[in-house]
């Protein structure tokens, strides 16, 4: 079974939304470019923390909002650029021995002071931080030193570049695996007899499909407004419509098949028509569903 099909049944286990595939195989493809750029093109001896610099920076544009590939690469080049200021300023602290100490903790809690405005934006002056400590033992103490690795910095800095602007964008598998997820936990739910829109795992699949919507195409949208539909729908229902052997149950069955394959799914091929016999309302609601996903997956 290929990591790139979202019905992985291993790695759904610890990845659900895809979301640490995306990253993964991004952080790869950085990384295989990176050496094969230090393996034949004049680089620094020792390239492990320019190798970092770029990997963090590359990794954020897909942790961080960055909707376009120009907003990737902005976002890209300030976070490299603020890191290597600080593990600069750090190295040439380092140079003057009887002020090291002061000189860090000054820098270190005006960083946390401006930046850390919350819990969550504490680990990015916790990340500049990190590396300026790792730069006080880079031999950056002198304005030469700090000069070339500056240009080693913006060597690398174009490499990621370049895996930003030519990674594929993967965001349609983070929405479709999230898709997927409400789907088998509706299906669950509605086996037990035991059905609410209150479910963790049916909000945070929601929650998460939505946050995707600004990386891909209005098609997305359109799927996702008519996901809340339904969900809307099935809170409403009584539980003999919810049953096991109903219609609407076999064709979320049908559907749930075809998201897992990433494929459209004709409504003519579903085990159960969708018809007038399963009563007008859930005709709609599922037909609309079903229409949709066809629409995105055709995208």
């Amino acid at each position: 079974m290929s990591v790139y099909s979202i019905n992985n049944q291993y790695l759904e286990k610890f990845d659900p939304f895809w979301i640490g595939r995306l990253l993964g195989l991004k952080a790869a493809s950085a990384a295989i470019a990176l050496c094969l750029w230090n393996a034949f093109f004049f680089t620094p001896t020792s390239p492990g923390l320019f190798f970092m610099t770029t990997l963090i920076g590359i990794i954020a544009t897909e942790s961080l909002p960055a909707y376009t590939k120009k907003q990737q690469l902005l976002l890209f080049w300030k976070l490299i650029l603020m890191i290597v200021a600080i593990i600069i300023i750090f190295g040439l602290i380092s140079y003057f021995n009887f002020m090291t100490l002061v000189g860090v903790t000054a820098l270190t809690y005006l960083l946390f002071r401006v930046l850390a405005t919350n819990a969550q934006t504490a680990m990015v002056p916790a990340i500049f931080v990190m590396f300026g400590m790792i730069g006080l033992q880079s031999g950056d103490t002198d304005l030469n030193s700090a000069l070339n690795s500056l240009f080693f910095y913006i060597e690398f800095g174009l490499v990621g570049s370049v895996v930003i602007l030519l990674f594929p964008n993967f965001r349609d598998k983070t929405f479709k695996s999230a898709f997927l997820q409400l789907l088998k936990n509706d299906l669950g739910l509605m086996s037990e007899g035991n059905f609410s829109n209150n479910n963790q795992t049916t909000l945070g699949a929601l929650s998460f499909m939505k946050a995707q919507l600004p990386y891909l195409n209005q098609t997305y949208s359109s799927l996702y407004t008519n996901i809340i539909s339904y969900q809307i729908f099935l809170a409403k229902k009584n539980s003999s419509v919810l049953e096991p052997s109903s219609p609407l149950t076999l064709a979320l069955k049908d559907l749930s098949t075809a998201v897992s394959e990433e494929t459209t799914l004709e409504k003519s091929h579903v085990k159960t028509p969708i018809d007038a016999s399963i009563g007008d309302d859930s005709m709609h609601s599922i037909s609309n569903l079903i229409d949709s996903w066809n629409q995105a997956c055709k995208a």
